[in-house]
């Protein structure tokens, strides 16, 4: 079984509740193909999902646009913030983040909802978290 796998269900007891509610959803996801497909994954079992497109240049200015506390869960795919703002959305108890670039690997901390892993694409990825999630 892959690791992911393993990361997932080990801390779905936290996570499920989030995305059950109903509830608002953001999702800040990379503005290139993979971004779009982990963006369409949520969409397709999650609803009232709100898609915010964003670049590793403008990612850390348009996280401090948003209250979080707004939100049921705000999942972050195909993308992970720098460090300063990776340790600022640390504080907030419905932050998911599902990437796998490499530059983000040192990032990798499932206990806090930091799912990093690289050799499979973020559309993928986000298929395999909710796949935890939701079952089939």
């Amino acid at each position: 079984m892959e690791k992911y796998i393993n990361d997932f269900i080990s801390e779905k007891t936290k996570i499920l509740p989030l995305l059950i509610g109903g509830g608002k959803i953001l999702n800040f996801t990379h503005v290139d193909m993979d971004g779009i497909g982990s963006n369409i994954v949520l969409s397709k079992r999650l609803k009232n999902v709100v898609k915010i497109e964003v670049n590793y240049q403008d990612i850390d200015e348009r996280i401090m646009r948003f209250d979080f506390n707004e939100y049921d869960a705000v999942i972050f795919t195909d993308i992970c913030p720098n460090l300063i703002s990776l340790n600022y959305l640390k504080t907030f108890h419905n932050v998911i983040i599902l990437d796998h670039h490499d530059t983000a690997i040192e990032h990798h901390d499932p206990k806090s909802c930091v799912f990093i892993y690289n050799g499979i694409s973020g559309t993928k990825l986000t298929f395999e978290f909710m796949k935890v999630m939701f079952g089939d």
